[in-house]
């Protein structure tokens, strides 16, 4: 979890995910990089937590957002 943010409990934690999950389904035609940020964001994961969740490297999901490097 982000230290910037306050812990969300259990509770809350699954209510952002099925919030996050509708969104995204709301959306289809969401471009990946989106999705990828909106993830990010909404879960209010750190990088780290992030890519290996993902099972990528911190350093290329961050290239990723940053586009500079492509997620395929």
């Amino acid at each position: 979890m982000d230290k910037r943010f306050k812990p969300l409990s259990p509770a809350e934690e699954l209510q952002a995910r099925r919030t996050l999950a509708a969104e995204l389904a709301a959306e289809p035609a969401m471009p990946g990089l989106a999705v990828i940020r909106k993830i990010h964001m909404s879960l209010r994961l750190t990088i780290a937590e992030y890519a290996r969740l993902c099972g990528v490297s911190a350093r290329n999901l961050q290239d990723i957002e940053r586009e500079v490097s492509s997620p395929a």
